[in-house]
C-alpha cells in the first residue's frame, strides 16, 4: 500500500514537471507554413421589427375595467330584479363605458362621470397593452445556420460498456 501511494506521489511530481517545463522546451519548427487566407468581415445582423407587447397595461385595463362594469352589470341586474327604479335605468347600467353617465341619477352626476371614466380608462390601458409597440431589435444568427450547415438526423451504433443498440441524433 506505501509502495503504491510512493509511486503515484511520483507520478504526479513528473507530470508536474514537465508541465512546468513546458515553457523552457524550444517551439517545434514547422515544415511547411500554412498560410491562412485574410478573414471577410462579417456580415451585419440583420435588423428586424418585434412587436412587444406590455402586459402591465393589458392586465392593469382588463382588471379596471372588469370591476368597474362587473360593478354596473351587478347594480343593473339588481335594480331590475327589485324594480326600485325604471327600467330604461338599469339598462343603462349595462352599456359599457357611457352607461353609468347616461342612465345615472341626476344628483349623483360627478360619481357617474367618475365611474364611466374607470372603465374608458380600462379600455384604453388594455388597448395600449395590447398595441405594443414595435421596436428594431438586431438578432444573433446561430452559428450552423451562418457556416450553411443544414439540420441532420443520424441513426448510429451505441457504443458503451455492457449496452448495445442504436442511438438517434440530431444536429439544427
Amino acid at each position: 500500500m506505501n509502495a503504491r501511494r510512493n509511486l503515484r506521489w511520483r507520478v504526479a511530481f513528473v507530470m508536474i514537471a514537465c508541465g512546468a517545463s513546458a515553457p523552457l522546451r524550444p517551439a517545434r519548427a514547422q515544415t511547411q507554413p500554412s498560410f491562412a487566407p485574410a478573414a471577410a468581415p462579417a456580415p451585419p445582423l440583420p435588423v428586424t421589427t418585434i412587436h412587444r407587447r406590455r402586459p402591465g397595461l393589458i392586465a392593469t385595463g382588463a382588471v379596471l375595467f372588469g370591476l368597474s362594469y362587473g360593478g354596473a352589470l351587478f347594480l343593473s341586474a339588481a335594480m331590475l330584479n327589485s324594480r326600485c327604479c325604471s327600467g330604461d335605468m338599469a339598462l343603462d347600467f349595462a352599456i359599457p363605458v357611457i352607461g353609468p353617465v347616461a342612465g345615472g341619477p341626476e344628483p349623483d352626476r360627478a360619481v357617474m362621470i367618475l365611474w364611466s371614466g374607470a372603465q374608458l380608462l380600462g379600455v384604453v390601458l388594455f388597448y395600449y397593452g395590447m398595441k405594443g409597440e414595435d421596436a428594431p431589435a438586431t438578432r444573433d444568427v446561430p452559428v450552423a445556420h451562418a457556416a450553411g450547415y443544414a439540420p441532420t438526423l443520424q441513426l448510429l451504433p451505441m457504443l458503451a460498456r455492457d449496452t448495445g443498440g442504436m442511438a438517434l441524433t440530431g444536429r439544427w
